[in-house]
């Protein structure tokens, strides 16, 4: 059997569990019963001792075919992260169970095939109680929890006159993130507005302030021995630190005129975030009824990333953040900004603009 034959079969969306011959299956089953109508028309020995080798090999393909397919278990390994339009690849691990090996094994999802993700993974061996590991290609095309399927097993081993397929139940999914795209045209606003902004907080450390008077509580080693000689009271150190402001990324949720609009701002939104994390700034998202706090670093970033794969269009608007809420960036799918004016946002970004 050609590889293209076998690779369409494989690939046949209609294929399910069971056995079925090939197209080259079919003709070998006519040739042989020519051979046999010409065997008993013409008596000859020959013709006999040929029809008889064909019949062999039907046997012990069909034998062999058999036991291909059982005693093997499929485990999937789905990577993390996983964003749209982002080429990435599924990790199968079958796993032979029997002590004899298994040849030609190929696998593919059965139903709800994502997009890009309908190639195969083909085994040439897998040894007895062995495991072998392949990848299969995987290229979602939209965000949101992605349903993987069902795994089918297929195999023609050993002349590829007759193809057994096996299907194993998976219940997996994974959470497909939003694609991210560059945002050049924002890195120098986002930079020089928001990254380069610092808020200064009284604490014990940081560069000297001024002097108070002392407060129950404060520690004797902050205690400004000469000013207090001096005054006559007992004096202080006050210092103070420069900290990054918080940012509060706001995604506006309402009703959206065009839905692709709406995806091409939570493409925005998770963009924005993925540059403001390498930053090493506090972030925090909201957007409908999800508000994910402030938080720093890579775990942080994929709870936003979590929180917009799910938000849908048309889910309840969040209220505006209040004060205290450190730099306000608004991303809106309409070409107004949210809520119809600029209220107390730092910087709104409109998703139809080139970013």
């Amino acid at each position: 059997m050609t590889r293209r034959t076998l690779k369409r079969i494989i690939e046949d969306p209609a294929s399910k569990a069971g056995t079925r011959p090939t197209i080259q299956g079919y003709r070998f089953i006519l040739l042989t019963l020519l051979l046999a109508l010409a065997a008993v028309n013409t008596g000859n020995n020959l013709i006999y001792l040929i029809l008889s080798m064909i019949a062999a090999m039907v046997i012990v393909s069909m034998i062999l075919l058999r036991g291909s397919l059982r005693g093997l278990d499929v485990r999937l390994h789905v990577p993390h992260p996983v964003h749209a339009g982002r080429q990435s690849s599924l990790g199968v691990t079958v796993i032979r169970k029997f002590s004899r090996p298994a040849f030609d094994i190929h696998v593919r999802l059965s139903d709800e095939v994502p997009a890009g993700a309908s190639g195969r993974a083909r085994f040439g061996r897998i040894e007895g109680s062995g495991t072998a590991t392949c990848s299969l290609p995987f290229r979602p095309e939209r965000r949101g929890r992605l349903r993987i399927g069902d795994l089918l097993l297929a195999t023609g081993f050993p002349f590829g006159l007759v193809m057994k397929t096996s299907l194993i139940p998976r219940q997996q999914s994974v959470v497909v993130y939003p694609a991210l795209v560059p945002v050049r045209s924002l890195t120098t606003a986002l930079s020089a507005s928001a990254t380069g902004r610092y808020t200064h907080r009284p604490g014990p450390e940081g560069e000297y302030l001024l002097d108070r008077d002392y407060r129950y509580g404060d520690s004797i080693r902050h205690v400004h021995w000469k000013a207090s000689a001096r005054t006559g009271r007992i004096l202080v150190k006050e210092y103070s630190r420069e900290e990054p402001v918080r940012i509060t990324l706001y995604l506006e949720t309402g009703p959206a005129a065009d839905p692709a609009l709406f995806e091409r701002a939570v493409t925005v939104a998770a963009s924005v975030a993925a540059f403001l994390s390498e930053k090493d700034l506090q972030l925090r998202l909201v957007c409908g009824a999800m508000d994910t706090a402030y938080g720093l670093g890579q775990e942080h970033l994929y709870r936003i990333f979590d929180a917009l794969a799910v938000v849908q269009a048309g889910s309840l608007p969040a209220p505006l953040p209040g004060p205290g809420s450190g730099y306000l960036i608004g991303v809106s799918p309409y070409p107004s900004p949210p809520r119809g004016g600029e209220g107390p946002f730092d910087l709104v970004i409109d998703a139809q603009q080139e970013i």
